[in-house]
């Protein structure tokens, strides 16, 4: 049973003009002409649609829709090339220079290569080979085009390359290397600082001690020369 959603107008208009789009159908397949008119315009799609693939470029929902009723076997690979293209693009965003961005680009490019000579070397049929490289020359399209896409992009811009990593860390390090140097001359000079003072804090002693050593000597030849007079003035 069709179950259908909405008013009986609106079923109505949808009947016929599925009978209209059947009526056609059938003009074109008594018509010659509007029949090879239908292919040329086909045909026409088709060719766009093959331009747009071989550009790289995306494809609607419509134009997979042509291709999945006309063209299955382009159908599924467009959605291969597509599917590839979203995880090439997603591997992009996971760089962290533009190096290994490029990088990244220039692998899948080489890897494209390596498929086509593979394939112009095997012993498969012309026809089935030209297909196969056809479908390899779609995926590397679409590669190319995300990468141009991901390099227009501010993401990309902002990327340091790999040069500008390594000056950085070695500005970083010559940086640490003068803390370092400044704190060990630092505490060098804080060191012999505190060794001067220790220097001035005994030569103060030593002055203290022997000008405690001489005021003791001086007193005792007081005391002896006082002591030596009394027993002088004792013998009178």
């Amino acid at each position: 049973m069709l179950f259908y959603s909405g008013t009986i107008q609106q079923y109505i208009k949808s009947v016929q003009q599925r009978t209209e789009w059947s009526f056609k159908q059938q003009e074109v397949k008594k018509n010659p002409l509007l029949e090879d008119m239908e292919k040329a315009r086909k045909d026409f799609k088709m060719s766009m649609i093959t331009n747009l693939l071989r550009a790289g470029k995306r494809l609607t929902s419509e134009e997979k829709a042509f291709l999945r009723q006309h063209a299955p076997d382009l159908y599924h690979q467009a959605v291969t090339v597509e599917a590839e293209r979203d995880s090439f693009k997603k591997a992009l965003s996971g760089c962290r220079t533009k190096d290994a961005a490029d990088r990244l680009y220039h692998s899948q490019t080489l890897r494209f290569a390596g498929e086509i000579s593979y394939v112009a070397k095997c012993s498969a049929p012309t026809d089935a080979k030209q297909k196969a490289i056809n479908f390899i020359e779609y995926r590397a399209a679409a590669i190319g085009e995300a990468y141009r896409e991901f390099t227009s992009e501010a993401k990309y811009k902002k990327l340091p390359t790999e040069a500008e990593l390594r000056e950085k860390a070695a500005r970083a390090a010559a940086i640490e290397k003068a803390a370092r140097d400044a704190a060990r001359a630092k505490a060098l000079n804080e060191k012999m600082i505190e060794e001067r003072k220790k220097a001035e804090r005994r030569k103060e002693e030593k002055k203290r001690e022997e000008k405690f050593l001489r005021e003791k000597i001086f007193w005792e030849k007081m005391r002896i020369k006082s002591d030596s007079k009394r027993r002088s003035g004792s013998a009178k």
